[in-house]
């Protein structure tokens, strides 16, 4: 009986001692370039310390940003150390993936880990990037249709143009399965977030790999491509004239981004069963379908409802929703103002529309930047009205200290408002 006792006492304490169930209040760690921002356990825990101070409970810690190297030991994709801008560094055996895994866990918070999937280089940064120094993906990047005719992407030096490997080629979704399978095998996290998993915009794909996936799909061949998709009236890479195909080629490119969420989802829970799957888009719908992504439900009214007002959505467009192969969807509500339900360029709005577009299918995020106009505001919307809040990111407290107690007051104030609330 006196043992039975000690044991009940025991968890008792050990219950009083773990954090209370509350929503995700998670915080990005990007690594776009900076080699050395986490180079040991001190700057991990560090980092990690101030999250929990803040008040967060979840943190996302990218592994492979953009620009395409990787910030763990892959051996499929080159590490960071192959950057232009750090040449011949000395080989580390910090695993700095690992060990915010580890003392995350230790501070009881959620540790996902991020990558930009089909981004290999940045132009940037030194043309640099596997995508321009590994032979093996030469011919894999995506052709751009551009007013003066078909280029590498590679080749573009516009801002906001990353060097986005093809996802219709076999040989891109066995790297991206294999890739996900990797990391996921060697760590377990508790997350694992898809990023970049789109086409850059609308300018792409335009091989003739696409062109025949793309006939393959509709049933007939294609005359006059890329013309018959859409054609430029002047010089503007930005205003197109919608062709013959182009709702087809539309609803095509979505089930490409689909198909290859669900490729990666399935691996992930192939190896780690336990690991969240979630995607991170941008919230603005329907615009966003240039770069292919309907991150909405199969089961949603909305796009349905709204067909008249869009110039590319097909009669079955709705089925290359991707919310109901995702555990977790985050939105990027990156705007302006919190609140205004009738006002396109505020959160409020967002979340109403994004909430009808992804109706229950997966847990959903609220995602926002430190450059939002009041953060006070701005955590006590998503606070109230999403299942978590995904902020982006620690960097915006590395530039302006005094962030650090703004977004503690801030978070304080919105699970006050939301507990007067319930």
């Amino acid at each position: 009986m006196k043992r039975f006792f000690i044991i009940a006492s025991a968890l008792l304490m050990m219950a009083a001692c773990a954090p209370k169930s509350e929503k995700t209040l998670e915080i990005h760690i990007p690594n776009d370039g900076n080699l050395c921002r986490y180079p040991d356990i001190e700057s991990v825990r560090t980092v990690l310390d101030s999250v929990v101070s803040m008040g967060f409970n979840a943190v996302v810690v990218d592994i492979k940003p953009p620009v395409g190297y990787t910030y763990y030991e892959s051996s499929l994709i080159p590490n960071v150390r192959n950057a232009k801008t750090y040449p011949n560094h000395e080989v580390s055996s910090f695993d700095m993936a690992g060990a915010f895994i580890e003392e995350g866990h230790k501070r009881y918070l959620k540790v996902s880990l991020s990558s930009a999937t089909l981004s290999m280089g940045a132009w940037p940064l030194e043309v640099d990037g596997p995508a321009y120094t590994v032979p093996q993906l030469e011919g894999l990047t995506c052709i751009e249709y551009l007013p003066d005719g078909l280029h590498d992407i590679k080749d573009s030096r516009e801002h906001g143009i990353f060097a986005f490997l093809n996802p219709v080629l076999p040989q891109v979704r066995r790297l991206m399965v294999d890739h996900v399978k990797e990391v996921c095998s060697m760590y377990k996290p508790d997350g694992f977030l898809l990023d970049y998993c789109r086409y850059n915009n609308y300018h792409s794909d335009f091989s003739e790999a696409s062109r025949k996936a793309f006939e393959e799909y509709t049933g007939h061949e294609v005359e006059d491509f890329p013309y018959s998709i859409y054609t430029y009236p002047g010089e503007n890479a930005y205003q197109i004239v919608p062709g013959k195909y182009y709702r087809e080629w539309m609803e095509w490119r979505a089930m490409v981004i689909k198909s290859l969420v669900g490729e990666l989802a399935a691996a992930v829970k192939e190896v780690s069963p336990k690991t969240e799957v979630s995607l991170w888009t941008a919230s603005w719908w329907p615009w966003i379908q240039g770069n292919g992504q309907n991150w909405a439900s199969t089961t949603t009214s909305w796009i349905k409802e709204h067909e008249a007002e869009l110039d590319f959505a097909t009669p079955d467009y709705t089925k290359t929703g991707m919310a109901d192969l995702l555990d977790v969807y985050e939105m990027g509500a990156y705007l302006p103002k919190a609140y205004g339900k009738d006002d396109p360029e505020s959160m409020e709005y967002a979340l109403e529309r994004g909430k009808q577009l992804v109706n229950g299918a997966c847990t959903f995020y609220g995602s926002f930047a430190g450059e939002a106009e009041n953060l006070r505001d701005a955590f006590e919307l998503m606070y109230r009205c999403t299942d978590g809040i995904a902020f982006f990111c620690i960097d915006v407290c590395y530039k302006d200290p005094s962030k650090y107690a703004e977004i503690k007051d801030a978070i304080k104030y919105a699970k006050e408002k939301y507990n007067e609330s319930k």
